[in-house]
């Protein structure tokens, strides 16, 4: 009924909330809802109970009457009812408990999950609980109810389905935390039926959404009280189902998993039905007994981990365990500021003493959370920052009262870059509002608004904006700004299409107020970028001084080699080969790449002199965080190619000549001991004395000279428009035997509109062509940045236009084909012979859009048709008479 009471202080107990009246009304109606379909159930529930009292206390026919339907439900409404006001919140769910290396290696898994059951921890968790309001029963009340809070069982599950180590055979003896105290125990109550959301991404659940709001015309899961568990198992099961799966099926993973329970006390689940309405002392007040951690811990020491460090295996696990600190990794504190001004480039690096700082670049190449801008201090953000020609360009357009938008991925450096702008425009402040992370912002639930309502109140403050944001939020930005700021959302609609061009250098923001700037265009590895950070490490005081002091061979024979021109020119070269194939860095993970070839990933110190302790060597150590390192083993690995002549001259003692190396040591030949050519110790030091060949010898740059894989070709192509004639006719007849697999007069110099017959779904059976795009409408194309970005990005194109000229002197009409890495390979693979049906499909689809496309130009005849029958192999020229009308000649090729 519309006059049950819904106060506004109960409704407000919700993190979500919204200024929308019909969204306050709505809430309001579904308190309503609920309360009045509970009350529903325990008035029912209680009906019938009452009427079965008595056939419930006889024994003679308690079992036939909880046989019958309408008991079971009254009876699992009660419980449900008496679970929802203690299982909340007097069951404590653990959901992730084990210990990371080296801990786990002395069972510190099983001292965590005893010192769960410790009374500091329950005393933490009324502390931060012990007044809050819980939401649904304050709701279903109209009143605010504080609950009991005492934690009187844990419960968890294992991570894999036949048990758990940590919590089996685990028990704590009576009498360690309080006199009363019983043995605990991690009880084995059951399994899960592994069924569930976890196998769905995050991404899979918005796409379902977004579906089901386009068909419904409204979200139907909001994930607020009323509507009923678990949203995301909702969305799931009714976006599953509206596109024809079965949602039961799909959705049960059978990744089962054990349940295992453990109660604090004898009476604890007579405590959790309601049945006990008290708990001992040490549970009900566990301030009381805090000092049991330290009781707890011994205990574990004496039974677990003495036992475990009278093994031999225990300290030879240990001593192959890379050390690391938790300050790496989280960032506990702030160094002391600088003594004088912001630092920088001064003096030891920024105010921080020569050691400070060396230890900073340890924690660097460690992959510590000190590469975050938001963490470093401003002797650390000098030390790190670049200053390149987009400083100075953004600096430049800010000052001429223009709005800076940086986005990007994350990684890219927007907070970073937006941190700079803020130190160069610092006498002009008072001009500008700044806003770091887009992200954080709207994390608060409100989602864009926030960001909207930061710049009106900027632009009515008549100051500009510094927005630091990610792509996707920038999109949901962009969904709101036309109605929001018609004008901003203008430009950046204009400036976002317009991200790379290949026609005449424009200026992005010419007559506007705000320049959108997409980092993710930036690749870190380009030469200068990449140059610039490895400059900086390298004349880094601290860095040369622990250099010259020679007290780490291996730090010093690495700071020398890549201080070398050549070494430096190859290694940029290897980055150029990484960004021609698609792949992508972030400036941290760079910065990282480049700290690790001097320092090295570990702080165990290696064999001096040892191959595993080279540069050349550290630039392909695998590390599965990082897909720079997989993708520099895939694309620009020296090793991978094989060349007779270089192969050999390692392999021979006396084919390397040691003047052909840089200066020092020349490890040109493998040694002289007794290696055996078959095993591994032989081969990867052929492997490290190939890389380092690449990288010190003079004729190093020879080393992928051989390299017939695709990406290598297509590195070519990006880098030399000088080869774009021969570049285009390769592709050209590429293109064509994708549909035609045979050499016909003229393959490489027109683009035939090939067209596909099949029957129904069946893989198409033929191929004909009778018009082509003349080779002279075609060309190349290189993107670029627009206008000064361009220079100021000095950005490396992944990826070439294949472009169409329109007919008859009409002007370009913009159908372009985009060849990527990816489908460069394809068009290779094809070129080298590969059967279609062997072809990745998606790059198929892409060809015959694209030639689809091609159909509206005014293509020109071809002299005769050209068919292809695939079923049967065979390809055919079939010449027509003038008027179309009869065959004239038809031969097979």
């Amino acid at each position: 009924p519309a006059n049950v009471p819904v106060d506004d202080d109960v409704l407000d107990l919700e993190a979500k909330h919204s200024s929308n009246i019909r969204v306050h009304n709505s809430r309001r109606m579904l308190v309503r809802k609920k309360r009045a379909f509970d009350l529903a159930r325990l008035l029912d529930a209680r009906r019938v109970l009452t009427e079965k009292r008595g056939a419930l206390a006889e024994p003679a026919t308690v079992f036939a009457t909880l046989d019958e339907e309408e008991v079971r439900i009254a009876i699992n409404t009660a419980l449900s009812a008496i679970r929802s006001r203690r299982i909340g919140t007097n069951l404590l769910d653990i959901t992730t408990c084990g210990a990371v290396a080296p801990y786990n290696r002395m069972l510190g898994g099983k001292l965590v999950a005893l010192l769960l059951l410790s009374p500091e921890v329950a005393a933490d968790n009324q502390r931060r609980y012990g007044r809050e309001a819980t939401i649904i029963r304050s709701q279903l009340k109209n009143a605010r109810v504080v609950p009991d809070n005492n934690v009187v069982w844990l419960g968890t599950t294992s991570l894999f389905s036949h048990g758990s180590s940590q919590y089996e055979r685990l028990r704590l003896p009576a009498g360690v935390i309080a006199p009363d105290q019983p043995e605990i125990r991690y009880t084995y109550l059951g399994d899960t039926t592994g069924y569930g959301t976890v196998q769905f991404a995050d991404d899979t659940v918005r796409a379902l959404d977004g579906l089901l709001r386009r068909r419904r015309g409204y979200r139907d899961v909001n994930g607020v009280f009323g509507e009923g568990a678990s949203p995301r198992l909702r969305k799931l099961r009714a976006g599953l189902d509206a596109i024809g799966f079965d949602s039961d099926l799909v959705m049960r993973h059978h990744q089962g998993r054990r349940i295992y329970g453990a109660p604090l006390f004898a009476r604890a689940a007579a405590y959790l039905c309601g049945l006990d309405a008290e708990a001992p002392a040490y549970v009900s007040a566990p301030e009381s007994c805090a000092d049991a951690t330290d009781r707890i811990a011994d205990f574990w020491r004496r039974r677990w981990l003495s036992s475990r460090l009278a093994h031999d295996a225990t300290w030879e696990a240990l001593g192959e365990t890379l050390p690391w600190l938790l300050s790496s990794t989280i960032p506990l504190h702030d160094p002391p500021a600088p003594e004088s001004g912001e630092g920088g480039d001064a003096g030891d690096g920024g105010g921080t003493g020569g050691e400070s700082r060396l230890e900073f670049w340890r924690r660097l190449a460690a992959a510590g959370s000190k590469v975050v801008s938001e963490g470093l201090t401003d002797a650390e953000f000098g030390a790190l920052h670049i200053e390149t020609g987009l400083d100075e360009y953004l600096v430049a357009r800010a000052r001429d009262g223009l709005s800076i938008v940086l986005t990007g991925n994350a990684g890219d450096g927007k907070t970073h870059l937006a941190r700079a702008l803020q130190r160069r425009l610092a006498d002009d402040a008072d001009r500008f509002e700044f806003a770091f992370d887009a992200t954080a912002i709207m994390n608060g639930g409100a989602g864009v608004t926030p960001i909207i309502e930061l710049w009106r109140r900027a632009r009515s403050a008549d100051k500009g904006m510094v927005l630091a944001i990610n792509q996707y939020p920038l999109h949901k930005l962009r969904q709101r700004l036309p109605d929001a700021l018609p004008d901003v959302s203008e430009q950046i609609e204009r400036q976002w299409k317009a991200r790379l061009v290949t026609g005449p250098d424009v200026d992005p923001a010419a007559n506007g107020s705000l320049l959108l700037v997409d980092l993710s265009l930036r690749n870190p590895l380009s030469r200068d970028f990449a140059g610039r950070v490895l400059d900086k490490m390298l004349t880094d005081p601290a860095v040369r001084e622990h250099a010259r002091a020679d007290s780490d061979s291996n730090f010093s024979f690495n700071f020398d080699r890549l201080g070398d021109a050549r070494v430096q020119m190859r290694l940029f070269d290897l980055f150029e080969r990484v960004i021609s194939s698609g792949r992508r860095t972030t400036v941290r993970e760079l910065w990282i790449l480049i700290a690790r070839l001097l320092i090295g990933a570990s702080a165990v110190p290696e064999t001096p002199g040892g191959p595993q302790a080279w540069y050349s060597e550290r630039l392909f150590a695998p590390d599965p965080r990082f897909p720079l390192n997989e993708a520099l083993q895939s694309v620009a690995d020296p090793a991978a190619v094989s060349h007779p002549h270089i192969d050999r001259g390692l392999e021979d003692r006396d084919g390397a000549r040691a003047e052909q190396w840089l200066p020092g040591e020349a490890p040109g030949r493998l040694p002289a001991s007794a290696l055996d050519p078959t095993g591994d110790a032989y081969r990867d030091r052929f492997l490290a004395l190939k890389r380092r060949f690449y990288f010190e010898h003079l004729n190093g740059d020879r080393a992928f000279e051989l390299d017939p894989r695709p990406h290598a070709r297509f590195h070519e192509l990006v880098r030399n428009p000088d080869a774009d004639a021969e570049h285009l006719s390769r592709i050209v007849e590429a293109i064509n035997r994708c549909y035609f697999p045979h050499s016909f007069d003229g393959s490489r110099d027109k683009l035939c509109l090939w067209i596909g017959h099949r029957l129904d779904e069946q893989p198409t059976k033929s191929f004909v062509a009778g018009e082509c795009i003349p080779r002279e409408r075609l060309g190349i194309l290189r993107p670029r940045p627009p206008g000064a970005l361009k220079s100021a990005f000095n950005y490396l194109p992944d990826h070439v236009l294949l472009s169409v000229s329109g007919g008859h002197g009409r002007p370009p009409a913009g159908v372009e084909l985009r060849i990527d890495a990816g489908l460069f390979a394809t068009l290779s693979e094809i070129f080298d012979g590969l059967p279609r049906h062997l072809v990745n499909p998606g790059e198929l689809n892409r060809l015959d859009t694209f030639i689809d496309r091609l159909r509206g130009l005014t293509p020109s005849p071809l002299p005769e048709f050209l068919v292809y029958n695939a079923e049967h192999v065979v390809a055919s020229a079939v010449k027509m008479s003038l008027s179309s009308d009869r065959y004239v000649e038809a031969r097979r090729l």
